[in-house]
């Protein structure tokens, strides 16, 4: 239950900072459900990595090979781009879902994919490989993957919200749309790309540098 704040009877919060106030939990609210799936979707890609069965592990060992064949013939504009695209999908299908009323869903289950992905890769590289696949991960897959998830996770945060808002539009007559809302999250995932890009950056060099010693 909300605590209740008494304030004196000449004494009245600005419209902005009730506006504030009444946000501030839903919004850390979201982000935090996000970051509980990201890591839940780590763990449980590790878990995967772990107990896969024969088939299964054939197809990992499979990918863990063209990853590092990818690594070690890599250029840095080749790493680069190969890391903007697998990041920047995420980033666009969860621009998408923020104009859907029923897009929720959609965008957590994004973030949990991009978990599920880096711990079933962290970990199948850890099984096969011990010591040497920990600073692999370490080398080649964690500076990036640290950048990239940080900014799908804020992108899933901005998704979701605005899926609320088109949902309240649809659902409650007296709720409209604030102006400048679309174009607001337009930039905001404009900026998001850029992390995305500073990501790629960051593993091309992670790539030029590291992976000859793998």
């Amino acid at each position: 239950m909300d605590k209740i704040v008494n304030l004196p009877e000449n004494m009245s919060l600005p419209d902005t900072e009730i506006q504030f106030i009444a946000e501030k939990k839903p919004k850390s609210l979201i982000f935090t459900v996000l970051i509980a799936l990201f890591f839940i979707g780590v763990a449980y890609g590790a878990v995967l990595a772990g107990g896969a069965d024969a088939e299964t592990a054939k197809s990992l060992q499979r990918i863990s090979d063209a990853f590092l064949l990818q690594k070690e013939g890599a250029t840095f504009f080749s790493a680069l781009f190969s890391s903007l695209l697998s990041s920047g999908v995420f980033v666009l299908l969860l621009f998408l879902c923020g104009f859907s009323a029923v897009g929720q869903p959609f965008s957590f289950f994004l973030v949990l994919f991009r978990g599920i992905g880096l711990g079933t890769a962290m970990g199948h590289f850890y099984l096969n490989m011990g010591t040497k696949g920990i600073l692999m991960s370490l080398a080649l897959i964690v500076p990036a993957g640290i950048v990239s998830s940080y900014a799908i996770l804020l992108a899933g945060r901005e998704s979701v919200k605005l899926s609320n808002r088109f949902f309240k539009v649809m659902t409650s007559e007296n709720f409209s749309m604030p102006a400048g809302i679309l174009k607001t999250y337009t930039v905001k995932f404009f900026i998001l790309v850029l992390l995305i890009l500073l990501s790629a950056v960051v593993n091309g060099l992670c790539t030029r540098i590291f992976a000859p010693m793998f």
